[in-house]
Parts: C-alpha cells; structure tokens; sequence
C-alpha cells in the first residue's frame, strides 16, 4: 500500500498530537535567525544540486538472500547483539510495496482508535536490488526507536536523524561489500532529490492548495460549480474545513520538509564522529537506544545543531562531492 494512502490519517494524528501536547508544532531549531538564515541557505545549496531521481533498476540486482542478510549485518552492526531478536521480528512484517523510486520505503505503526489496537507497517520497493539493502536499514531505524519509545523531545522533524545517519552509513558499506561503482554518490543524490522535492515542490503545492479551498469558499455562495469543486475538496482534504485543519496540514508538511533536511543536516555530522571515533559514538548510540538520553541529548554531546559552521560545512563537503560526481 502506497504511503499516499496514509497521509490524510498522519495529518490528523499530527494535528492531534499538537494539540495535546505530544509534538511541537514549530521547528525549535531554526527560532533563532542566524540558524535560520544559515539553514535556508543550505536548503537552497540542495535544490542547487538539480540532484536525480533514481529508480530501484538503475541499481545492481542482488537477489533477496543477499538483499535481506547484507541488510540485517548492517544492523546489527550500527546497534549490536541486542536487536537482533527486533530485526528477527522486523523482517517477519517487511513486504514489497513495488515502487519504482529508490528509497521509497515506510514504516509505519497504525493504531485503531476504536479499541486501541495498533499493527506495524513496513514496507519498501523491492527484496532484490541493492538500493533497498540501505532502504530496509533506514526503515529498521524507525521500527526500532518508535518500538522502544526513543526521545525526540516532541520534535517529529527529529525521527529521521537517526535513520538518515543509518542511511549514510550503509551507503558506504553496502559500496565495499556489493563493489558497485559509484553506489554511494548515487544514493546521496537520490536522497538530495527527495529534499529538493520536499522543500521545493511539495511545499508550494500544499500552500496553492491551501489558497485554492479559500478562493472556492469565496466563491461557492453564488457559483454552483465552486459548489462542486469545494464538496470535493473538502471530501478528500477534510483537514481544509477547519483553521485548527489547516495548520495541521500546514505544519505536517512542513515538519515532513524539515525531518529530511535536519536529518541530512545533523546525520552527516553524526556519520563524521562515527567515522572519526566510532567506539565512543556506540556507547552514544547505545545511551540513546538504552533510554539514557535523548536524540538531542546525543546532538548536544557532538555539538551538533543548526547555529555550528561546521555542522554545515560537513553537509556542505557532501553536496559538493555529490556534484562532482554530477559533472563527471
């Protein structure tokens, strides 16, 4: 089942858990002008990419034995021993969803409110090429800190920090184990094209959206046909017919935008300090997954946030390589 299938229920939950006071509607991270001045500009560097979208063909196949056991390496080697039995369980629930997109993977927890059950949903495109080795990971990332209730200090534009980091990690390790030339650029790229399209074209089509149903209800009193138009609407966005709706729409999308661009952001930064001592990063992962401390908690042991230059310049060093190989 397509993600689109979920969104219009994740916006109401969005709005929901706004209002009671389980998410932050804003981005805390940018409140300061400087880090909002310098995170424009790093949104503008990525849409400056002009980055490529790939498709799971453009990438070798595997075959779904090595697909699936390159990926539970993988793991258990960003979380150790202890999660095996979770990705044991994980890959019981993990299906093909068919989508072309490289990447194109969710992984969701969907709660009945009628009797309060609830069913996980994990899928991504394919079992046999090896995009998706790092699209299980980054999958697994979510499953597993939403399964232990991991801290993201009521900021839904943190939940993809840890899984981005995954993510770039295991763009590199899947390149040494598979030898598949230039696996990782191309990853990056992909992963830049998303953002671009987050920032770029998601957003202004959900504002247009917005000043659509305003005009139709304006003009729906004395026009049949706005009538119609606004029905419609109304019946596939239910969100619209409210100022409450609307800012929960609003503010859904735009957490969405952020989770992929902060998590890019900061992941890089945190791949940096794996690569650079990667002993003392797992015993940070491990504070992180034990309940020790929070996803901020771990950002501020590194010193990683949206007012450090070198937060961005790490970011920036990948964007530039990721063009580059573009040029080549």
């Amino acid at each position: 089942m397509a993600y689109e299938d979920y969104e219009i229920a994740l916006i109401s939950g969005f709005g929901q858990d706004v209002k009671n006071g389980k998410v932050r509607l804003d981005n805390e991270d940018l409140i300061n002008n400087k880090a909002r001045s310098k995170y424009s500009n790093f949104i503008t560097s990525i849409g400056a990419v002009k980055a490529k979208e790939y498709q799971t063909s453009e990438f070798a196949t595997l075959g779904q034995k090595e697909v699936t056991e390159l990926a539970f390496a993988i793991i258990v080697k960003i979380f150790g021993d202890k999660v095996i039995n979770d990705a044991i369980e994980f890959f019981g629930i993990l299906y093909p969803n068919g989508q072309k997109e490289a990447l194109n993977g969710i992984s969701l927890t969907i709660v009945d409110t009628r009797d309060g059950s609830f069913m996980k949903q994990v899928e991504v495109p394919d079992l046999e090429t090896s995009s998706n080795v790092v699209t299980i990971v980054h999958e697994f990332a979510h499953y597993y800190l939403n399964k232990i209730g991991a801290d993201f200090s009521k900021k839904r534009y943190y939940e993809e920090i840890i899984s981005l980091f995954c993510e770039k990690l295991s763009n590199i390790l899947v390149e040494i184990d598979t030898g598949e030339k230039d696996y990782a650029m191309k990853m990056e790229e992909h992963r830049i094209s998303v953002i671009d399209w987050h920032y770029h074209r998601q957003m202004p089509e959900v504002e247009f959206l917005v000043s659509q149903y305003e005009m139709l209800k304006k003009q729906a009193a004395r026009n049949p046909m706005a009538q119609i138009q606004l029905a419609s609407f109304e019946k596939k966005f239910p969100v619209l017919k409210t100022a409450e709706g609307v800012s929960a729409l609003k503010g859904y999308y735009q957490n969405l935008a952020d989770s992929y661009g902060i998590g890019f952001l900061y992941g890089e930064s945190l791949l940096a300090k794996f690569k650079d001592d990667f002993r003392t990063f797992s015993i940070q992962l491990d504070k992180l997954t034990n309940g020790e401390q929070s996803v901020q908690g771990l950002l501020n042991y590194y010193g990683i946030n949206t007012r450090n230059y070198e937060v961005y310049n790490v970011a920036k060093d990948k964007i530039e390589a990721v063009k580059a190989f573009k040029r080549r």
